[in-house]
């Protein structure tokens, strides 16, 4: 018997993932988009959780021992919330594939330190009020800290929008989540290459925002020791940020899929910031001192490079990084095989984009096996916009920039 080749193909097809559908809110050549009801408790809202332009030492203090605080209760599940009602963050993992159908995850690209485009997500479909009222979810996607544009030594507008994130997460811990991205921990060996003149330059930028936080609380009136033990405490606390998250629907990780740990060894593993283990890590101090650090060490520090600094491999002339098949079994893991995997990290080719839809490098695997794939940015002058997740569906929200074409994720 002879049997139909259409079905015995389809039977071997994975479920069709629908795309993203593009919302276009408006143009770059239009103007600032902000509705008269934002004028009302969504802007009064942000007023008040936007940190002051001066403030005393003291009060960066209190903020940052109360963001300590959260996130240590959240990690040690002594804070808990039905996860219908908003996101868990159990160890690495924001949970979010319970979420009420009613409940949108608000998903935003990397940020760099553009306080103006994070106000104006916030602002945008009274997204602020929505998070406070525990009616959404808001995800960064990593990479709050440390601009793209401009002078990229200047961290003021940086240091401003962390302790902004801070407030925000103390004030709706459930519904405000900040993925890891590389641009963030306080002590780390991230760089930042820069051409002036024909002449290459290397910012250590993480040096030079810890000399600018320290540069701040002097001004506010803080100690030597005191500003040391902020600086510690504030770098402690990246240790207890997710690494990635999970929705219906899909995966969201600052740079690439974690790969070669089960969802328990991952959401159990935490990231390490701490620069002598990391040196004895990387091999920068001793190579035979590898041997003295725990396995779960080691297992917690590769997947902080999986999920904050990793590329596709073949993208870009990338040599190294994950494959399609990392995706493929990183969703699945996770319990969201054949969905999507959202990321920030890479920003778009095309500089008036915001987002764009990674595609398999030609010669692998049929196109069909792969799931979808995205990369979303938010710091770009030319365009602004975020993913709007709500119970399996997504869609792309265009605040200003480029006219986005319609197209799923």
């Amino acid at each position: 018997m002879v049997e139909n080749n259409t079905t015995v193909a389809s039977a071997f097809m994975p479920p069709s993932t629908p795309p993203i559908a593009a919302i276009t809110e408006g143009s770059f050549s239009g103007p600032e988009l902000v509705a008269p009801l934002l004028q009302g408790m969504s802007r009064a809202l942000l007023q008040n959780l936007c940190p002051l332009h001066a403030e005393s030492f003291r009060s960066h203090c209190d903020r940052l021992n109360r963001f300590q605080r959260c996130m240590t209760e959240l990690r040690d599940g002594t804070r808990v919330i039905d996860p219908l009602r908003g996101g868990n963050q159990i160890g690495c993992e924001v949970s979010l594939e319970r979420l009420s159908p009613e409940i949108p995850v608000i998903l935003v690209g990397d940020l760099h330190g553009n306080i103006a485009n994070f106000k104006k997500v916030l602002l945008h479909d009274d997204n602020l009020l929505k998070i406070s009222r525990g009616e959404a979810v808001l995800l960064l996607l990593g990479d709050l800290v440390h601009l793209e544009h401009g002078n990229i030594e200047d961290m003021r507008s940086s240091f401003r929008l962390h302790e902004f994130y801070m407030n925000l997460k103390v004030s709706y811990p459930h519904h405000v989540f900040a993925l890891v991205g590389n641009h963030d921990p306080i002590f780390d060996w991230t760089a930042k290459v820069e051409r002036q003149n024909g002449i290459r330059r290397i910012v250590y930028q993480a040096e030079r925002y810890r000399a600018h936080i320290d540069s701040s609380l002097t001004a506010s009136g803080g100690g030597v020791s005191e500003r040391s033990g902020y600086v510690n405490t504030l770098a402690r606390s990246t240790e207890n940020s997710p690494l990635y998250a999970v929705l219906k629907g899909g995966a969201a990780v600052h740079a690439g899929p974690i790969s070669g740990l089960s969802r328990e060894e991952m959401r159990t593993r935490f990231p390490i910031d701490d620069q002598t283990t990391i040196d004895v890590l990387r091999g920068a101090d001793n190579p035979g001192a590898m041997a003295a650090i725990p396995k779960d060490r080691v297992d917690a520090f590769n997947m902080y490079k999986q999920a904050a600094w990793q590329r596709l491999k073949g993208d870009d002339g990338e040599a190294h990084g994950y494959t399609w098949s990392d995706v493929d079994l990183f969703l699945a893991e996770v319990g969201q095989a054949k969905s999507r995997l959202i990321v920030g990290h890479t920003p778009p080719v095309d500089p008036a984009s915001w987002m764009e839809e990674v595609k398999p490098v030609e010669g692998e695997n049929p196109i069909s096996l792969y799931p979808k794939h995205y990369r979303l940015t938010a710091s770009r002058l030319e365009a602004l916009g975020y993913v709007r997740a709500r119970d399996g569906t997504f869609a792309s929200v265009t605040i200003r920039g480029a006219t986005q074409s319609s197209k799923l994720l």
